[in-house]
């Protein structure tokens, strides 16, 4: 029986960052986590679900704050 995998989000925009961390938790963590990347907290909302275990978080992202972000999830 296959059970579905826990999400991990990374909210960030500085996009080589995001790259670098996704890999790297990929290398680490892909079998357990399903790896999402968002450039925005907004998009990232749209995706947020009971399955979503993870959210890695830039606090200073463009035109929102990511406690602001952190507050909706």
């Amino acid at each position: 029986m296959k059970t579905e995998q826990s999400n991990l989000f990374i909210i960030d925009d500085n996009q080589l960052m995001v790259a670098d961390l996704r890999n790297y938790l990929n290398d680490v963590f892909g079998e357990i986590f399903t790896i999402h990347t968002f450039s925005t907290g907004e998009s990232a909302l749209k995706m947020v679900d009971k399955n979503t275990s993870v959210v890695i978080l830039d606090y200073f992202l463009k035109n929102e704050l990511g406690n602001e972000v952190l507050k909706s999830i």
